[in-house]
């Protein structure tokens, strides 16, 4: 939650937040660290508005069905 009210507070009125986040589990103990949408939701939602929050539906083969695609606006 940290980092979602940090770039909150970085970015400009309006300002947009575009980015790939792994979707599932990962490590817990060392990056990359896994994660999922309810989860990434809880961080994000006290501070943006979601243009588009799904699945990456071009991300290279070893990692497809594995990244959500985020694309939102500062409120």
């Amino acid at each position: 939650q940290a980092y979602a009210k940090k770039v909150h507070e970085l970015l400009a009125s309006n300002g947009k937040l575009v980015g790939l986040l792994w979707a599932g589990p990962m490590n817990s103990d060392r990056p990359p660290y896994g994660g999922n949408e309810e989860e990434y939701r809880g961080y994000f939602d006290p501070f943006f508005q979601y243009i588009h929050f799904e699945m990456a539906h071009n991300s290279i083969a070893p990692r497809a069905n594995t990244e959500l695609f985020l694309l939102a606006q500062k409120k």
